[in-house]
């Protein structure tokens, strides 16, 4: 799936905001946002060994290569501002699915980004990939991004102690695409 992704739009670079796949040299970057007490409340813990990091991208490369899962740094005006990830790519029933998570973006940031963000990875996940649903879980105490979830369109699924449960199907993106286009429309301009 890789070739498939490479030629996604939302990879161009053209554009004012876009996703690149991470690369080794992101290390010091990702450390940075992952271990930043005002970004990482709602993250699992990480390490703040950047050759550890380093490592860890590596073995992420090869499994990237097979097209199993990708992670991705969130780039507006050639500023590398969030992480976001894709993963866990399965059938869930009878749908194929992948998950979409790890998000976490810098401030300031330019408006609509989040927004412009999220609607990256469906649009990654529905129009290139062709999954037929995404599935996420978001920590309990994360209200910010359950609230900005459910203004998105995305359908409760279940709890535990730590999580809730959502599902987003390809109509909601759609929904959700046509109700955001003023909103991110200035991150899809080619500079």
């Amino acid at each position: 799936m890789l070739p498939i992704i490479r030629r996604a739009d939302a990879l161009r670079t053209e554009f004012r905001s876009h996703l690149r796949l991470v690369e080794p040299s992101d290390a010091d970057f990702i450390v940075k946002l992952r271990t930043d007490t005002n970004l990482n409340r709602h993250l699992s813990p990480s390490s703040v060994d950047i050759e550890a990091q380093k490592d860890w991208i590596v073995r992420y490369k090869e499994r990237e290569q097979h097209g199993a899962e990708y992670y991705f740094v969130i780039v507006s005006d050639r500023i590398d501002l969030g992480l976001v990830r894709m993963y866990d790519f399965r059938t869930i029933n009878g749908l194929r699915s992948f998950c979409w998570g790890s998000w976490i973006i810098t401030t300031p940031r330019p408006p609509g980004l989040v927004t412009f963000s999220a609607l990256l990875m469906y649009e990654l996940g529905f129009d290139v990939m062709r999954f037929e649903r995404a599935h996420f879980d978001v920590r309990k105490a994360n209200t910010g991004v359950i609230a900005f979830h459910k203004r998105a369109g995305a359908h409760y699924e279940g709890e535990d102690s730590e999580n809730l449960y959502f599902q987003y199907m390809p109509e909601d993106y759609v929904k959700f695409r046509l109700a955001s286009a003023t909103r991110i429309s200035e991150h899809r301009v080619i500079r």
